[in-house]
């Protein structure tokens, strides 16, 4: 982050951020990208609810609103050309162009819908940016859409990148049947940057023709202390993160730890759609496990949690993540070892270093004989000490934001 900033303005596209509760992981790259621009524009999807969050001095923050009526004939009439081109590229490139045609009336409407949103983007933009500038979507829907057709017109001079998240990528974690108008996307796009190599990967053989555009970035975390486990008075203590939906399986933690023949603390950080469920399967574990949900905790919380409470594992069941997930991250940062599945990119933060992979169907009792094997293990303060050292060589923030925000000033 040193050296001059890049005089460009970048526009970062959020879902929420820096409104509500979402993308907690942009907290930290915004000082990153703010001191490597030397204007940052951020335009949030969702329209503000409650206390925006901080941000750097040179960021500006838009409340835009696109989603105006229409009418399809007369941008047919006005920009048919455009949009029949932008049709027929996407047909043309795209791995499964029957679905354009066999849901044509859906894709239709959602072109003309992008459209005349893109159109009202454009406008503002160019109120916004006098010259050269770089576009930055955090998520890859909804904006790069637009962002893409509004580089097809030509008529403002920059380049557009995106993320590529678990949901942007994944269809097994979608309701999507297929991402539409995606190879526009990838032809426009200068960059698009999955945060894991499995994403890499998928995308890569998805759209071969656009592998070169590929590159991974992880996210990444801050060094905010040491952990002061392991636990000695006895208890064993667990601690896991993660939203309570489906894919999530946090109640496979249940069954593992009721199969512990010792005193087991468990601490789930998070909230979410089947916590009633949770609480319910908690109340039936035996007495020697104990168990509490927090619900939803400002990242700041949690890290405080991993400073101040000593914890000796981490435990990690998800049944599919796009990226090598921040949750584990943040809890290796504070040398507490990690148990996490096979799945995608879990592996890619989870190994011999960093803890224990086990199977994505994993039998709950194998689980549970790996944790009273590694409880008994006298070198746990040395292994400790190894996790926080590989967590710090490949996911430290200054390093993994720093190179990722110098790599967007060669854009």
């Amino acid at each position: 982050m040193n050296g001059e900033r890049d005089p460009r303005p970048l526009v970062l596209f959020t879902s929420g951020f820096p409104y509500g509760k979402v993308e907690q992981f942009l907290e930290l790259e915004i000082h990153y990208l703010a001191a490597t621009f030397r204007e940052v524009h951020l335009i949030p999807l969702a329209a503000p609810a409650g206390e925006a969050r901080s941000v750097p001095d040179n960021c500006r923050v838009h409340a835009l609103s696109l989603d105006e009526p229409f009418s399809g004939k007369a941008l047919l009439r006005r920009h048919g050309r455009q949009l029949a081109a932008a049709w027929l590229r996407e047909v043309l490139l795209s791995p499964h162009p029957q679905v354009y045609l066999r849901e044509f009336r859906r894709n239709v409407y959602h072109l003309l819908n992008s459209y005349q949103q893109a159109l009202r983007l454009e406008a503002f933009l160019e109120t916004q940016c006098q010259g050269p500038f770089l576009a930055y979507s955090y998520w890859w829907n909804y904006w790069p859409t637009l962002l893409a057709l509004i580089h097809r017109r030509g008529r403002l001079q920059f380049d557009f990148f995106t993320r590529a998240l678990g949901y942007d990528f994944d269809l097994r974690q979608t309701s999507k049947a297929y991402f539409p108008f995606r190879s526009i996307e990838l032809e426009e796009a200068v960059r698009i940057f999955p945060i894991s190599g499995f994403g890499e990967r998928t995308i890569g053989s998805a759209y071969p023709k656009f592998r070169h555009k590929l590159e991974r970035h992880y996210l990444s975390v801050e060094d905010r202390g040491i952990n002061p486990g392991p636990s000695a008075d006895g208890i064993f203590r667990v601690c896991s993160c993660s939203h309570l939906i489906p894919l999530k399986r946090v109640h496979l933690i249940a069954e593992v730890l009721e199969r512990l023949p010792f005193e087991v603390h468990w601490t789930h950080i998070g909230f979410g759609e089947l916590e009633t469920e949770l609480r319910a399967r908690i109340a039936a574990l035996p007495p020697r496990v104990k168990a509490r949900i927090t619900g939803f905790w400002p990242n700041q919380s949690i890290l405080d949690f991993y400073r101040n409470e000593p914890a000796d594992l981490f435990i990690h069941v998800s049944e599919m993540e796009g990226g090598a997930p921040v949750a584990i991250q943040e809890a290796c940062s504070f040398g507490i070892p990690a148990i996490g599945t096979e799945a995608d990119a879990i592996p890619e933060i989870v190994n011999e270093h960093t803890g224990f992979r086990i199977p994505r169907d994993f039998d709950p009792q194998a689980v549970a004989d790996l944790i009273t094997a590694y409880r008994s293990r006298p070198d746990q303060a040395a292994f400790r000490q190894g996790v926080r050292d590989y967590w710090k060589a490949h996911f430290h923030a200054p390093v993994v934001y720093g190179r990722f925000a110098q790599r967007l000033t060669q854009l």
